[in-house]
């Protein structure tokens, strides 16, 4: 609820109020926010505006919601299976990349189904874009699409493309993140109800607030 109920409220806010044009200006005016030159009208640069805005909401959203799933599955696991969490490397405990700890963590509850290794490499991917304004790059230069070198990952019946270099694309945007986040929450409902879990009546959050 940390990502989702501040999105609904900026989503609310930003169609409540910015398509109304008069609401508009007089903020601009108000904080002294110069001409825009998205486009050559008012009201062109007004509708490139609004556009950034909700690319913002939804790019924040997707990062947000994806970075608590991977902290609660990565404090979780460090609790309940603390002895293996650890990798070893020239006599230095490493964290595990966040694809191999949510593996070995669902399986270890006896949770782990094929679907999941699909689903995780295509919310990892989303994530790491971010570095690159929604670019998808791979060291090895890799593609997975229907002309790329590696098919297309498939999820619930859908084809998610990943080309080298290029940016990565989808019909809808925010649907998608929606279909991740339904992801994210049933997973995480039926690992809090399994026995291991049960077993601890409480485990710690430090980033939570009060």
């Amino acid at each position: 609820m940390n990502a989702i109920d501040p999105t609904i409220h900026f989503v609310i806010f930003t169609h409540k109020y910015l398509p109304e044009g008069k609401w508009w200006a007089s903020i601009h005016k108000e904080y002294k926010i110069g001409p825009r030159i998205f486009a050559d009208t008012e009201e062109g640069n007004y509708i490139k505006e609004f556009e950034y805005i909700d690319y913002h909401i939804s790019f924040a959203y997707f990062h947000s919601i994806f970075h608590t799933f991977e902290h609660s599955i990565r404090t979780i696991s460090l609790k309940c299976f603390s002895n293996n969490y650890y990798k070893q490397n020239n006599g230095k405990k490493h964290a595990p990349d966040f694809r191999n700890i949510f593996e070995f963590f669902l399986r270890q509850l006896r949770l782990w189904q094929n679907e999941y290794e699909n689903f995780i490499e295509i919310v990892v991917k989303f994530r790491n874009s971010v570095h690159l304004n929604g670019i998808y790059y791979s060291p090895t230069e890799t593609s997975h699409s229907t002309s790329g070198t590696k098919p297309p990952y498939v999820w619930h019946c859908k084809n998610y493309s990943f080309n080298h270099g290029e940016q990565i694309m989808v019909n809808d945007l925010w649907l998608t993140y929606i279909e991740f986040t339904y992801e994210f929450i049933n997973t995480f409902d039926k690992i809090i109800i399994q026995s291991k879990i049960q077993d601890f009546t409480y485990i710690e959050d430090m980033t939570e607030p009060g």
